[in-house]
C-alpha cells in the first residue's frame, strides 16, 4: 500500500490528523512523540520537514467541515533538539489561510470529494493561477472577487 504523503510544500508535508493512520510509521511515531509535548492543543494541521523529520509543527486552522478556506488560527512548532515549544497565534483580520485541504485529508474521508470538487471547480475558473500571491485572506477574497467568484460553503458561485 502506497503511503500518504499529504500537501508537500516546500520541502514539508502537510497533512490532516485523520491522515495520522497513512503516513510512513517513522512518522507517525515521531508525530505522537511530538504531540505529545503540545497536550491540551487544539491543532488540526500537522507539519513534518521532508529532509529532517524532526522539524514539526502544529497548527490550528478553523474548522474544515465548516470553512471552504480555513484561516490559520495559532502554530506550534516543536524542536526536538531542545524540547522546546514556540507558539504564534495569527491575525483574525488577515491570517494565512489553506488552500487544497482535499490534499491533507485521506481519500476513504467523505469530505474528499466535497473539498476536491471545489477546488477542481476554481481550476476551471482560473482562480489558481499565481497562488503565491494569494495565501491571505484578504488577498484571496479579493482575487475571487476580481474574478466574480462567490464561494458559499463549499459551492462555487460565478456570477
Amino acid at each position: 500500500m502506497r503511503k500518504f504523503k499529504g500537501k508537500i510544500v516546500n520541502g514539508s508535508s502537510y497533512f490532516h490528523r485523520t491522515a495520522m493512520r497513512l503516513i510512513d510509521p517513522e512518522k507517525s511515531e515521531i508525530l505522537l512523540q511530538a504531540s505529545a509535548s503540545v497536550v491540551g492543543v487544539n491543532w488540526n494541521v500537522a507539519r513534518i520537514n521532508l529532509s529532517d523529520p524532526y522539524d514539526i509543527s502544529f497548527m490550528e486552522y478553523e474548522d474544515f467541515n465548516v470553512t471552504a478556506f480555513p484561516a490559520l488560527l495559532n502554530s506550534w512548532k516543536f524542536n526536538y533538539g531542545t524540547n522546546n515549544i514556540r507558539s504564534r497565534k495569527y491575525s483574525i483580520t488577515n491570517p494565512p489561510i489553506l488552500h487544497r485541504k482535499e490534499l491533507l485529508i485521506p481519500h476513504d474521508v467523505e469530505e474528499y470529494k466535497v473539498y476536491a470538487k471545489l477546488t477542481k471547480t476554481l481550476e476551471e475558473l482560473g482562480a489558481f493561477k499565481e497562488m503565491y500571491k494569494y495565501g491571505t485572506k484578504i488577498r484571496w477574497e479579493a482575487h475571487l472577487s476580481s474574478l466574480n467568484i462567490e464561494i458559499r460553503g463549499h459551492t462555487v458561485y460565478h456570477k
